[in-house]
């Protein structure tokens, strides 16, 4: 394929081009360049391209050793804008941006600045860092854009996009940062990729959350420009295809169950950046065994969040530990700094998290603040019933709380069953809980939600004495939190009704998981602030107290409480209340050595068992009666019952109901 030596670079690419049967889209994918930009080097309206260019071109179009000599050959050395060039060729330059070093040492990130950095040498171009705020996005992106700025020939630049809210500002600040002067001449991503097309340039966007509708134009100048890398910061990710997201996680934490040794519990992550940033402030200030496990308890409760440590910290040349770990439940107002070289909005927690919340649809800010009266987590179906309850019965609460979590406001945790598990860090719920109540929505939000579980613990307890009881005690196990939180609110609401309802309900759940003590506390509150509740529901209620009465040792009490349980459920013909209270009566006399007495109630409840075909209640009485022959000596007819007893447990799937009952 001879050819003169004066023929143009443009002419030769066309031709190299056609004779390979390519198309201007097929090369740029092979070439890895955009399909316009070889549109405009086949124009003619580039300048003449870099070394580099031309290498990755006659690569694409496998040119032999004479036809990639000439095709190189035929680059204008000049390297001066040509014809049509315009916005190149009218482009000034002005004080370009730079790369700010980071604001203190990075601790606890070790992994992490390794990892991200890894990424990029492994050919990521386009890498977000993501998380809630406060988690330290920008101070490592800060870090290993400082290490890696060596490995770019034209070095790395930090722009700043915090006070930037339309994504058509996000080309002209690059820009900026790069030091050129808007020519008016041309679009200004054509202006972007024909500077950047052959330079070697990392591009750090801090806060990109707020203009993500931009990504777009970052592809094509990813796709245009080879020798971009480009390093973002957001809440979410942008949904590119180049992108590769790293999920920035809180820092590590130990479990103050096991404390660990002072020594290592100096290295933990969240314990050293918060030793850091103290002895900042109190030269000296050491861990010993009074502080350290309050230190820990302390960056717990701030979720592990870098900023809310900080924050914490500088407090402590007035506060103590102690005292900041008490004044913690306000910790949005606690956590407030006045470094005059922080932004406004990581001056203070609540602002951090203000910055994120009013960057999210109307209607992700109401699912928001209704999830943050979830306490330990909530599932899809509770999320979904609690805002319809609360009044988003309209809203596509899946999308919605999908959303969420994409912008790392909600968790979402395996918990290794079939339904997922989603929760608010602290920091971000207390947020939440306070938008709520600006909106004057907090109280409905708080009924919907003790609505749900109210009826979830009463659908629940059926099934806790049957096959299907395993299922629900795992699934109330994980609810506890709530359930507490449905109990608070409905007692503080002097809906004294729901409440019983609900702390009787959950009879097996405090008996099973040891929470008898608890169960008890709440149905002696409930039951006195509920004198005028429906009598049905003061005699279930009654009947349960009376059993945790027993448990918690208070048998004299236990015996005023079944009686009048007794009493009152006689009256309404409440067979099942009778039958329940007069075998704990029987188990009480059993326990007093009544005997005459106590077999005459086991017997009784015993028959009402069998009669309203209660198995469960059947295979409890023959366990009392197995507990009073074994008392009076019949041993022969305490192993029968108590095989009977077994038997009926077996066949019901209950049969480790046998420990710890007689």
């Amino acid at each position: 394929m001879a050819e003169p030596e004066t023929t143009s670079f443009r002419a030769l690419l066309r031709q190299y081009r056609l004779a390979a049967g390519l198309s201007q889209e097929a090369l740029a994918e092979k070439a890895r360049l955009s399909r316009r930009a070889i549109s405009d080097l086949e124009r003619g309206a580039r300048r003449a391209p870099y070394a580099t260019t031309v290498e990755m071109l006659a690569d694409a179009l496998q040119l032999p050793t004479d036809d990639r000599r000439r095709f190189e050959r035929s680059v204008d050395r000049h390297r001066g804008p040509q014809s049509g060039a315009g916005p190149r060729a009218v482009a000034a330059l002005r004080t370009p941006g730079h790369l700010p070093p980071p604001p203190s040492a990075l601790v606890g990130r070790e992994s992490e600045i390794a990892e991200v950095t890894r990424l990029f040498r492994g050919r990521s171009r386009l890498l977000t860092l993501t998380g809630p705020a406060g988690v330290g996005k920008t101070h490592l992106a800060l870090v290993v854009a400082a290490q890696l700025a060596g490995e770019s020939a034209d070095g790395a630049m930090f722009i700043d996009l915090t006070p930037i809210r339309d994504p058509s500002a996000v080309l002209p600040a690059i820009a900026a940062a790069l030091g050129l002067a808007e020519s008016g001449a041309g679009s200004m991503i054509e202006w972007l990729q024909m500077w950047l097309l052959d330079r070697s340039t990392l591009l750090v966007l801090d806060n990109f959350e707020q203009v993500l509708p931009a990504a777009v134009e970052l592809g094509e100048l990813l796709g245009a420009c080879p020798g971009l890398s480009l390093l973002l910061t957001s809440r979410e990710p942008v949904h590119l295809r180049a992108e590769q997201a790293f999920h920035v996680p809180p820092l590590a934490l130990a479990d103050p169950l096991h404390l660990p040794p002072l020594v290592e519990l100096e290295q933990v992550a969240a314990v050293a950046l918060f030793l850091e940033r103290a002895r900042a402030q109190v030269r000296g200030f050491a861990l010993n065994r009074e502080n350290g496990r309050t230190v820990l308890e302390l960056c717990i409760g701030l979720d592990g969040l870098p900023l809310a440590i900080e924050l914490a910290a500088a407090r402590i040349a007035v506060l103590s530990p102690e005292m900041i770990l008490e004044r913690l439940r306000d910790q949005l107002t606690l956590l407030r700094w006045q470094a005059q070289d922080l932004p406004e909005r990581q001056q203070s927690l609540r602002a951090a998290i203000a910055w994120s919340y009013e960057l999210l649809a109307v209607e992700e800010q109401g699912l928001l603040r209704i999830l943050g009266v979830f306490a330990g987590g909530f599932s899809v179906n509770a999320a979904e019933a609690v805002a319809a309850a609360a009044g988003m019965g309209g809203s596509d609460v899946l999308g919605e709380l999908a959303s969420l979590v994409d912008k790392n406001l909600v968790l979402s945790e395996e918990t290794g069953g079939a339904e997922r598990r989603f929760r608010l860090l602290e920091t971000i719920r207390e947020y939440a809980l306070e938008e709520l109540a600006r909106q004057d929505e907090r109280r409905a939000a708080e009924q919907a939600h003790a609505a749900y579980y109210t009826a979830l613990a009463e659908r629940a307890e059926p099934e806790l004495t049957g096959r299907a009881q395993r299922a629900w005690l795992v699934l109330l196990e994980g609810e506890q939190e709530n359930l507490r939180a449905a109990l608070r609110c409905l007692s503080d609401g002097r809906e004294s009704e729901q409440a019983l309802r609900l702390a009787a309900a959950l009879e097996h759940f405090w008996t099973t998981f040891g929470f008898q003590d608890e169960g008890r506390s709440w149905l002696e509150r409930v039951l006195a602030e509920a004198p005028e509740a429906a009598p049905e529901i003061r005699a279930k209620a009654l009947a349960v107290l009376g059993e945790l009465l027993i448990l918690t040792g208070d048998r004299e009490r236990a015996h005023r409480v079944l009686a009048d349980a007794l009493a009152l459920a006689r009256s309404l013909g409440d067979r099942t209340i009778v039958v329940r209270s007069v075998v704990h009566l029987g188990r009480l006399a059993v326990q007093s050595k009544q005997w005459e007495e106590a077999n005459q109630l086991l017997e009784e409840g015993l028959a009402g068992a069998l009669e309203a075909g209660d198995a469960w209640w059947a295979a409890f009485a023959h366990l009392q009666l197995a507990a009073l022959a074994s008392r009076q000596g019949q041993r022969e007819q305490s192993e029968q019952l108590l095989q009977e007893a077994l038997a009926e447990f077996t066949a019901i799937d209950e049969s480790h109901s046998i420990v710890g009952l007689g």
